[in-house]
């Protein structure tokens, strides 16, 4: 009966969508009204955002602008890393691939984890001509399995798992064949003229000026990621169809194409890149000095996580001097970002870092300035067992990465190698080898 009812619906639905088109309407209400019902009456679905979706981030090895990009360390680790962790840990791809044409870009792949699968690129799809379209055709012909493409940029290296999360359901659950990534800006534009000629603008009025806070400003692709259907590259055209966008934070859209670019993003990484819970290096305590067992036992227990447990001296608990403890054990420990920090705080004075760095969390005797900051709401009532609570939470967490990189994939003829990079992160190693390995070839 609900197979039934939910054919039906489905028929008024697309009758619907088909007189909305021919008058100019877009039809994205009917198409939902179809999905509504599938999911409903759980019909078997004909709705072309279902299949399998594959991550593919294109990796030549023949930059002429920076030598060697893609694997040319930022803050630590190959630029590559950075998308790949992210589409990794987002968990919303059925396969992560990379295509390349260098033995280099594959070992620095392969190094992520077997999850991470291959696809060497023939000659004709890996010169400085060839566009990203033609480039993923091909893909797709050795993949045929392959319904869905994230086609994400090795350049957009502060791309976070949420940003892919929210996109793949837009196109599993959604109306829509392309999703694709703008960042909202801000700038006046101005029409280009020869010389001699006068110019004009383009998106404002100069006698009305508009404030920022006045202006909403207008949508621009960032180039960090693409995603769509086979049935759109298969016609040459990604963005053809139910198009659109996804805007992505201002923070978050880094996008490198010259080698002045690097110091800037390297800077924008640390401060607004995402870092796995399996990078983290210290976890930092403002409790007193009335933990002790309780400090001992969770330094017991980070150690073999390979995370240093640093408690902050009461009587430093002000702004200057507690940053200068912490970033004294930064140096020590050989990392850069507060994004590998984790925070145990209780005083007022304990907010600007618990916001600052990956994940935090209040002892529930803190202060309620404390309490609103912290990230992580410990449920435990006593200090000493929320202290616990908070630790085997990280811990958990940190399990639960491991999985996805040891996590097995649809293999269809690739190699899979030994997971590698996410123990070397457990071992507590700082993970700086990426960079003395390949800095010759960079």
């Amino acid at each position: 009966m609900g197979l039934v009812l939910s054919t039906a619906l489905n028929l008024v639905g697309g009758s619907f969508a088909f007189l909305a088109a021919s008058f100019g309407y877009v039809a994205d209400g009917f198409t939902n009204l179809r999905v509504l019902c599938d999911s409903v009456f759980r019909a078997d679905p004909t709705d072309k955002a279902k299949g399998h979706l594959a991550c593919v981030v294109l990796a030549r090895g023949g930059s002429k602008g920076i030598p060697q990009k893609n694997i040319k360390p930022l803050a630590g680790k190959p630029l590559i890393h950075w998308v790949l962790i992210a589409a990794i840990e987002s968990g919303a791809f059925d396969s992560v691939w990379v295509s390349t044409d260098t033995d280099e870009i594959e070992e620095q792949a392969k190094h992520l984890g077997s999850v991470v699968q291959v696809h060497r690129r023939s000659p004709e799809v890996s010169k400085d001509i060839t566009s990203s379209q033609d480039t993923i055709m091909e893909f797709l012909q050795h993949h045929p399995e392959v319904d869905l493409i994230g086609h994400i940029q090795a350049t957009s290296p502060c791309l976070h798992p949420e940003d892919l999360i929210n996109v793949a359901h837009m196109l599993r659950k959604g109306s829509f064949e392309c999703v694709f990534a703008v960042v909202r800006r801000h700038q006046f534009r101005w029409q280009e003229v020869k010389p001699g000629n006068w110019t004009k603008p383009l998106n404002f009025t100069p006698a009305k000026r508009p404030r920022r806070q006045d202006w909403p400003g207008e949508l621009c692709e960032n180039g960090s990621f693409y995603f769509g259907t086979k049935h759109n590259i298969n016609k040459s055209c990604l963005q053809r169809g139910r198009v659109i966008y996804y805007e992505m934070k201002a923070e978050h859209s880094v996008d490198i194409d010259v080698d002045i670019d690097w110091p800037i993003a390297e800077e924008r990484v640390l401060s607004y890149g995402y870092f796995s819970l399996l990078e983290l290096k210290l976890l930092v305590c403002n409790i007193g000095d009335g933990f002790v067992d309780a400090f001992n036992s969770i330094s017991r227990l980070l150690k073999d996580e390979g995370i240093q447990v640093q408690l902050l001296p009461r009587k430093s608990s002000g702004e200057v001097s507690a940053k200068m403890f912490i970033e004294k054990w930064m140096k020590e420990l050989n990392f850069r970002s507060w994004k590998q920090i984790v925070f145990i705080g209780s005083e007022e004075s304990d907010v600007e870092y618990m916001k600052k760095v990956r994940i935090s969390t209040a002892l529930p005797s803190a202060c309620p300035a404390a309490l609103e900051a912290s990230s992580f709401k410990c449920k435990e009532k006593t200090d000493s067992d929320a202290i616990q609570e908070f630790v085997k939470h990280i811990v958990n967490k940190r399990g639960e990465a491991k999985e996805k990189y040891m996590k097995i994939p649809r293999d269809f003829g690739s190699n899979k190698v030994l997971p590698d990079w996410f123990q070397q992160q457990g071992d507590g190693k700082i993970r700086q080898r990426h960079t003395d390995t390949h800095s010759s070839t960079a």
